[in-house]
């Protein structure tokens, strides 16, 4: 419900300032093949099981260019139309994270800078993100330095820390 939650915020007076991301129409043809990507949560024990709960598996489809989601509820579906979503982009952000009586909260408000990794057209491409302050636009950065395109269409954001196992292969 992103638009009435957008509606509702101006009513209240708020005020939006544009951060757009770039983006591109141009297949990514660099980097490594990644046509599976899995992502396994370990909380704060590198050494400790991953959550079956939050891994997902995401699986590139060249015929659409897109990644399909899956998780252990079964793959990523449109609650309001039954369709299966997928993604032109997925993103991983390692964050540090800080804990307080049992419950995990992102240290810093995202602040700061850390690792990206990145996988379009499947092909993973190591990054890096960059935020200055709270209120500052989060830019993504290829291994260059150059701030990184997005494939139009939709994005998933994976907010994870450095304990997470990021797995691709072809």
């Amino acid at each position: 419900h992103i638009a009435q939650i957008h509606e509702n915020l101006l009513e209240k007076g708020v005020d939006f300032e544009e951060r757009p991301f770039l983006f591109t129409d141009e297949a990514r043809t660099d980097g490594a093949t990644a046509n599976i990507v899995k992502v396994l949560h370990r909380g704060d024990d590198p050494n400790g099981n991953s959550n079956s709960a939050s891994r997902a598996v995401f699986k590139y489809r060249p015929e659409s260019g897109t990644y399909s989601r899956q998780n252990s509820s079964g793959l990523y579906m449109d609650r309001e139309t039954g369709e299966e979503v997928t993604f032109a982009n997925v993103i991983i952000l390692r964050v540090p994270f800080a804990y307080d009586r049992n419950y995990i909260y992102i240290y810093r408000h995202m602040t700061g800078s850390g690792c990206a990794e990145i996988f379009q057209n499947g092909k993973y491409v190591r990054g890096a993100w960059v935020r200055d302050e709270e209120d500052s636009r989060l830019v993504l950065v290829d291994a260059d330095g150059g701030e990184l395109r997005l494939q139009r269409g939709k994005t998933f954001i994976v907010i994870t820390n450095e304990v997470s196992n990021v797995i691709y292969s072809e």
